[in-house]
């Protein structure tokens, strides 16, 4: 019974991908590599970059400079190059210049020995949007359980980006919590589900799925409600977060293996797998059966990954028996396929 398994995992191959909040500069902070240098200072400064070198406290001194674009660039280089030069990074947050002030915050939030007390400061005082943007984002990456008050403080900024980027912190954070986090409760998470801004219900998303320690019947219900939200990336880690929840989420995520999007699909799969649902993954696989016999489905496309993900889970089953005779509809409609590739 294996053959027709074996036999379409050997002509699609299996497997999918999770997509996760990207974590990157601000993007009015990104600039080509390559740009001219507009000055022997600037040169200098990217001279000593690429050789890995603070130039024995001329990027600090640099950072110090009249010119804003001088400043910008030697903090820039004291961040990528991780240097012992926090107090000089941490004092560009005082900087009369936005972007300064930016890449000052982002700079210490790429910094493995960074601490939030500066960004906390600043952040009580900051009032430029983008600014106050990248700070939260900055005490995200950094923050311990200890900064975790900041981080629901800024979860309330009237701010969408700045909102969205403290929720998907906290998520970060639980992440290096191992998912627990005193003083992150369910209607926490489930007040930030509410927003009307897309991007800060996905933070709160990303903050939900984190948090594996809520695993109360109020979490799965919170979690099988966003699970339906008219955005993707809330969708994608709404049913990421019910993974946890095993067979106590079966209804929620047989729903999910029928969402219109390919990622929401490969979740709920995953998902599934972990759970004795043999007949939702069988027609998953059928689904994809018949959108590839009807021409509905590119055989090397992303919209597969869902059926391939639910073969995986049928190839690690004691008994397959369940999937042959959808198995064996895919690797029909992968016969054609095929023979015009020989």
């Amino acid at each position: 019974m294996r053959h027709a398994l074996l036999m379409a995992a050997a002509l699609y191959g299996c497997g999918g991908s999770t997509l996760a909040p990207a974590d990157a500069r601000p993007a009015s902070l990104a600039e080509p590599e390559t740009r001219p240098l507009a000055s022997a200072a600037m040169r200098e400064i990217a001279t000593l970059e690429r050789a890995r070198s603070a130039g024995d406290g001329a990027l600090a001194r640099w950072a110090d400079d009249p010119d804003p674009k001088v400043r910008r660039a030697a903090v820039r280089a004291l961040g990528r190059l991780q240097t012992a030069d926090l107090d000089v990074i941490a004092g560009a947050l005082a900087d009369p210049e936005a972007e300064v002030r930016s890449e000052a915050a982002f700079a210490l939030g790429q910094h493995p020995d960074a601490i939030l007390a500066p960004l906390i400061a600043r952040l009580a005082k900051e009032s430029d949007v983008s600014v106050r943007h990248a700070l939260v984002q900055a005490m995200g990456k950094r923050a311990t359980a200890a900064d975790l008050p900041a981080l629901l403080a800024a979860a309330r900024d009237d701010d969408t980006d700045t909102r969205a980027a403290a929720r998907a912190g906290v998520g970060l954070l639980a992440r290096r919590a191992d998912g627990k986090l005193d003083g992150l409760d369910a209607p926490t998470l489930a007040a930030w589900l509410t927003d009307a801004a897309p991007g800060a219900r996905a933070g709160a998303a990303y903050a939900l799925m984190r948090s594996r320690a809520l695993d109360g019947d109020d979490v799965l219900a919170t979690a099988s409600a966003c699970a339906t939200d008219p955005d993707l990336e809330v969708r994608v880690h709404c049913v990421h977060a019910l993974d946890r929840f095993g067979a106590r989420a079966l209804e929620a995520l047989a729903r999910a293996a029928k969402d219109p999007h390919w990622r929401v699909r490969v979740q709920a799969a995953r998902a599934l797998a972990k759970t004795e649902a043999d007949e939702d993954l069988a027609a998953m696989i059928q689904a994809a059966a018949d959108d590839l016999a009807a021409g509905h489905l590119d055989p090397a496309g992303s919209a597969l990954h869902p059926a391939l993900t639910a073969l995986d889970a049928a190839l690690e089953r004691p008994d397959p028996a369940p999937f042959v005779a959808a198995a064996t509809a895919m690797a029909a409609a992968a016969a054609p396929r095929a023979a015009l590739d020989v």
